[in-house]
């Protein structure tokens, strides 16, 4: 079976390539030729008489010259080789002969990554000081501003929305995150021809993170979006592979937009953006470290549930109070009730008596020893108030009147009725019944 045919060469390592290798080589002999002829000429120029030797600063040269083509390439980075502009191979680790008018780009084989955002942790704020002097990390310490939705704007159902009705973290807000992301440069003059440098790539990805995070902030508020970090995080990622042009990016569109186009709604809208070309960087990692809640809203939470228990408190001691009073209520009621009921029935007997004296009274006044007991009680009242008060009766008929009392009081104590003595018979001469004279 005959061996497959090679593939063409691609147009940065191929034909392209060799033809810059083969140039440099040839500088090379020209930069050669050009000591000698220097040198050379420097020990002509020099004449015996005149103390001046040309051929030693022509030789001062040429030794710096050399010294200064050569590149060394640590085991931690990597490069590129640049002819007037024009990139012409990679450069791995190791000893490189870079003459001029060759110039050399670098780059960290290690992980970047990028802090941006408010720094609240002090390691943090310490990392950033370490980060001047290191090309594995960046850090931008300029505030990020994130307008956060409410819940009246939220995707919950009402039910759901019920929940967070009285939550401060519900309400719009604005917050100062702090976020980071990882990446790898693996292709040094793609990165250069798309963005120019590393720094630039670094500058349009956090401006991408700001946005996405910015768009779907929008869309939830500060209580959802703590409990979905993760999702916020992943799709932070996937627009951050679109802008690169990540090969799974590039992957993941081109399968979600074959299941559009089937009629199907099985697919991501996140995996449908544009990929563009490839930046030669790889994305680790997208996380957002913390939404920083502004301070006034913890406060605000925290007066929150102190509001809450205080006013659990309350409405215990008031439901106890309201308990106490009703019992206390119903028992004065009870008691009202109770005393207005013997009153009443003081009253109704009060009044049955008045009623009945009354009536007594009215009988009483209808004979003469009714209206002669009326007149002794006149007399007893009057006299009470020293004054004395004068009542035309029959002494007769008061002699009858006490006694009848006096049997009255008798029969009421259970006493004998006395006989009063018989009047004495008269023997006289003036009984008829005798006819004495």
């Amino acid at each position: 079976m005959p061996s497959p045919l090679p593939s063409p060469p691609s147009k940065s390592g191929g034909q392209k390539e060799t033809d810059i290798s083969n140039a440099r080589f040839y500088i090379g002999i020209a930069m050669i030729l050009l000591h000698v002829v220097l040198i050379t000429a420097g020990g002509v120029f020099t004449k015996p008489d005149d103390g001046i030797k040309f051929w030693i600063p022509a030789l001062v040269f040429s030794v710096l010259h050399w010294l200064t083509s050569f590149t060394i390439i640590n085991e931690q980075e990597k490069g590129c080789l640049i002819f007037f502009g024009e990139i012409i191979r990679r450069l791995e680790s190791g000893l490189h002969f870079t003459p001029l008018p060759f110039r050399v780009r670098l780059v960290t084989k290690n992980s970047i990554q990028v802090d941006f955002g408010t720094l609240d942790d002090e390691s943090r704020i310490e990392l950033a000081n370490e980060a001047e002097s290191s090309d594995t990390r960046f850090v931008f310490r300029e505030p990020v501003r994130i307008n956060f939705g409410d819940v009246k704007t939220s995707k919950l159902s009402d039910e759901e929305k019920k929940i967070f009705a009285n939550d401060p973290e519900a309400k719009t807000l604005i917050t100062d995150p702090h976020l980071y992301f990882r990446m790898k440069v693996s292709d040094l003059p793609q990165l250069i021809l798309t963005c120019g440098s590393v720094e630039e790539a670094i500058d349009r990805i956090k401006d991408t993170c700001i946005t996405a995070l910015s768009e779907e902030a929008g869309k939830t508020f500060v209580a959802i979006a703590k409990t979905q970090l993760k999702e916020m995080n992943e799709k932070l990622k996937k627009r951050v592979e679109a802008l690169v042009g990540d090969p799974d990016a590039l992957k993941r569109a081109g399968i979600a937009r074959a299941i559009k186009n089937s009629g199907s709604k099985d697919y991501n809208e996140d995996d449908l953006f544009d990929v563009g070309d490839s930046w030669g960087i790889d994305i680790e990692e997208v996380n957002i470290k913390d939404l920083g809640t502004p301070k006034r809203t913890n406060e605000a939470a925290a007066d929150r549930a102190k509001a809450i228990a205080l006013a659990d408190g309350e409405a215990i001691a008031a439901v106890r109070k309201a308990e106490g009073e009703k019992l206390a209520a119903i028992e004065k009621a009870d008691t009202t009730i109770t005393t207005a009921t013997a009153k009443g029935k003081e009253t109704v007997l009060l009044a049955e008596g008045q009623a009945k004296a009354a009536s007594l009274l009215i009988n009483a006044s209808n004979n003469e020893t009714g209206r002669l007991i009326l007149k002794l009680d006149a007399l007893k009242e009057g006299l009470k108030h020293g004054k004395a008060v004068i009542v035309p009766m029959d002494m007769g008929a008061m002699t009858g009147v006490v006694g009848g009392l006096k049997e009255a009081l008798d029969a009421v104590s259970g006493k004998p009725t006395s006989t009063p003595p018989a009047p004495p018979t008269n023997t006289g001469t003036n009984n008829p019944s005798t006819g004495g004279k």
